[in-house]
């Protein structure tokens, strides 16, 4: 899920990376079926850790599209 929570800035085709792993993370495209199943899966890990506490202020927007 890590691509998920990654910063969205657009890659750099020309960063070198330490993994291959890493530069997947970064080029793989933000959109699609897939993207949108696994974004509502982290919004749920997000939702669950902070739902009876004071940072469900900070996601409770994000409650109607799942925004992970």
């Amino acid at each position: 899920m890590n691509y998920v929570i990654h910063d969205v800035d657009p890659p750099d085709v020309d960063a070198v990376y330490k993994m291959e792993c890493e530069k997947i993370i970064n080029m793989v495209p933000m959109q699609g079926d897939v993207y949108e199943k696994d974004n509502d899966v982290v919004y749920g890990f997000v939702k669950m850790l902070v739902l009876e506490g004071p940072g469900w202020h900070w996601i409770s927007h994000l409650n109607h599209s799942h925004d992970g």
